[in-house]
């Protein structure tokens, strides 16, 4: 009996962990953790504009992500297969998505798709339809590049 009550508390631990692991994807205004760094590159924030950022590696899965001057990570995208987000994952169809809310064509990228998430999903298509699939994943607060920058520029002043 007592080997009965032994697995299932490992079995409970593991389930604990795995659930855990969930809650730790990366999140815009985080600090970057240099742990995680693989190497500093030039990252495509938009079809017209290039910041400096990092490559990643966080829960096996690769990013690339932009931080601001206090080290916050303002941009992330994934193209990782690795990388799930309800269910979705790089090569997910469009009619996967649930409620979508916005469906915007940006030139350079294709379709960029929003829904109840923060994540956006990004398709390089001319056309948008069913099958379509997702090509990568990304989110951006542009807020917290330009507050931060501001925040550090009146120190700098004074």
């Amino acid at each position: 009996m007592e080997i009965n009550k032994l697995i299932k508390y490992v079995f409970c631990l593991i389930f604990i962990m795995m659930q855990l692991s969930c809650f730790s994807q990366l999140q815009l205004g985080n600090k970057l953790n240099s742990k995680n760094i693989v190497q500093k590159q030039k990252i495509l924030i938009s079809p017209s504009q290039i910041q400096d950022g990092y490559i990643i590696e966080n829960n096996n899965v690769i990013y690339s992500v932009c931080v601001n001057y206090n080290d916050e990570i303002y941009f992330i995208s994934t193209e990782d297969p690795n990388f799930k987000h309800q269910e979705l994952h790089v090569g997910s169809l469009f009619k996967e998505i649930k409620n979508v809310k916005i469906k915007q064509k940006i030139n350079g990228w294709g379709y960029v798709i929003e829904n109840d998430s923060d994540w956006k999903y990004v398709f390089r298509t001319s056309i948008i339809k069913n099958s379509s699939r997702i090509t990568f994943f990304f989110k951006y607060d542009p807020k917290l590049k330009t507050d931060s920058i501001e925040k550090t520029e009146i120190r700098v002043r004074f």
